[in-house]
């Protein structure tokens, strides 16, 4: 079963910078392109898979996530979005599996996560997706999967999507 739900949330401003702060400093000499946004989400929706049902794919291209399209609804003339995703993840065979996510068919930053790479047991993921200069009004979330090769079985299951916006 998927569930949505609406929860106000405090400001993200200051976790978000403390965790940019926290990767820059683990991680010295890395390329990072870094770009400041003013982005202070006080709503955020949730998507939650409550029941042991596996969802799957075996395309290459990607397909939605089923239980995941949601509209929102933002206030301000340039908002922004963060989604993050975590759940447990499987490959039924040597590949990947990767996440997309777009808002009004746009696609996020990154444009794509990979989440696994190792077939086997589902295992814990976790990745997160934003949007900035989202306008006011209503917009429609989609979270994405693929496989890296067509035919390998892909699967999520106990997932949990969170999208923080302003409202």
């Amino acid at each position: 079963m998927i569930e949505q739900f609406n929860q106000p949330i405090p400001t993200r401003k200051a976790r978000l910078a403390a965790a940019a702060i926290l990767l820059g400093a683990l991680m010295p000499g890395a390329a990072f392109a870094t770009t400041a946004v003013s982005c202070a989400p006080t709503l955020v929706r949730v998507i939650s898979q409550t029941t042991n049902t596996n969802l799957k794919t075996t395309s290459d291209a990607f397909s939605v996530v089923p239980g995941t399209t949601s509209v929102i609804t933002t206030t301000g003339a340039s908002s922004c979005v963060i989604v993050d995703f975590t759940g447990m993840v499987a490959l039924l065979a040597p590949g990947a599996m990767f996440l997309s996510a777009t808002l009004d068919g746009k696609v996020s930053v990154p444009d794509y996560s990979q989440v696994i790479a190792t077939a086997g047991a589902f295992e814990a993921r976790s990745t997160s997706f934003v949007f900035t200069g989202v306008p006011a009004g209503s917009h429609q979330f989609k979270l994405l999967f693929r496989s890296s090769s067509n035919g390998v079985g892909v699967e999520i299951n106990r997932s949990t999507v969170a999208i923080h916006y302003t409202h």
